[in-house]
């Protein structure tokens, strides 16, 4: 996915190409900018971009600071390790590898049970339900990332 640099923030293509087309409406692109060389013109002035793969490898999964939406960007192997963590819970003693599917399926189970926005112990329904979307859609788009690693024995399922 093509993403924009603006701000010290990862923005998507679409957000992107809105907030340049802002500035122009405003009359904000900087003097002197060419866009065929970014070196013209800093990003905290006018977005800079497009980068391929959801602006490169990261620690975790990057999303648009405007509208949430999941870049889809590589992991280094401290990012493998940190969404594995976030979904560790949601993988059984049963599970003989990390299908990266299955877990979606049950993040999305869960989600679903959400949905009805009954109160649980504090839990803020809605938002956890976000959340495991959120988490589903990681699983899905880094399953054979999470597939290279092994099952840990003790692991414990808790949904």
């Amino acid at each position: 996915m093509k993403v924009f640099m603006y701000m010290a923030a990862l923005l998507c293509e679409a957000c992107g190409l809105a907030k340049s087309a802002e500035l122009d409406a405003a009359g904000l692109r900087p003097a002197g900018m060419d866009p065929d060389n970014e070196h013209t013109w800093d990003s905290d002035a006018y977005p800079k971009g497009p980068y391929e793969h959801g602006g490169g490898e990261a620690d975790c999964p990057q999303h648009c600071d405007h509208c949430s939406l999941f870049l889809e960007n590589p992991l280094t192997t401290e990012g493998v390790e940190y969404v594995y963590g976030v979904l560790e819970k949601f993988i059984s003693d049963e599970d003989e590898s990390i299908d990266g599917a299955l877990v979606a399926d049950r993040l999305e189970d869960e989600a679903e049970s959400m949905s009805l926005n009954l109160p649980l112990d504090g839990i803020d329904a809605p938002a956890h339900a976000h959340s495991c979307r959120i988490r589903a859609t990681w699983a899905r788009f880094y399953s054979d990332d999470l597939a290279a690693r092994t099952v840990p024995i003790n692991c414990q399922e808790r949904i």
